[in-house]
C-alpha cells in the first residue's frame, strides 16, 4: 500500500477527470486513512501472502501498472504462490479503479470470458 504524506487522492484511482470530480463531489469520500486501517491493510495482506497457497479454487486478479495505490508487483507475488487454478492479468497504463478506467468495457469482457470460460 503505498500512500503519499497527501493521501490518496481521486487523480490516483483512474484516468478519468469525470470519475476525479464524482470522487471529489462524494461526501463519503476522502484522501485520508486511519492507522488502524493500514495496520489491518498490512497485516491482512501479511496474511494473504503467508496462506494463500492454501486456496485451491480458481482465481482471478486483475491489476493495473500504472496503480500509485497498490503495487501490482505483489499481485504477482501472490498468483505464483497460489496452488489452484489463478490467472492474473496485468494492465498496461492502468490505475487503481479498473473499473473506472476509460477501458472498462474491455475490463468487464475479460473477467466475464473468464468466468464463462471456468471449468467447474
Amino acid at each position: 500500500l503505498r500512500i503519499g504524506a497527501k493521501g490518496v487522492h481521486a487523480e490516483r484511482l483512474s484516468h478519468d477527470p469525470e470519475h476525479w470530480e464524482d470522487v471529489r463531489q462524494d461526501p463519503l469520500n476522502h484522501n485520508k486513512i486511519s492507522i488502524r486501517y493500514l495496520h489491518e491493510v498490512i497485516t491482512m495482506g501479511e496474511y494473504a501472502m503467508e496462506n494463500v497457497s492454501r486456496l485451491n479454487i480458481p482465481f482471478l486478479l486483475i491489476h493495473g501498472d500504472a496503480d500509485e495505490i497498490t503495487s501490482h508487483k505483489a499481485s504477482e507475488e501472490l498468483v505464483a504462490n497460489i496452488s489452484g487454478t489463478a490467472k492474473l492479468k496485468i494492465w498496461e497504463g492502468l490505475r487503481h479503479e479498473l473499473h473506472n478506467e476509460f477501458e472498462q468495457k474491455e475490463v468487464f469482457r475479460y473477467v466475464k470470458d473468464w468466468i464463462l470460460g471456468l471449468q467447474l
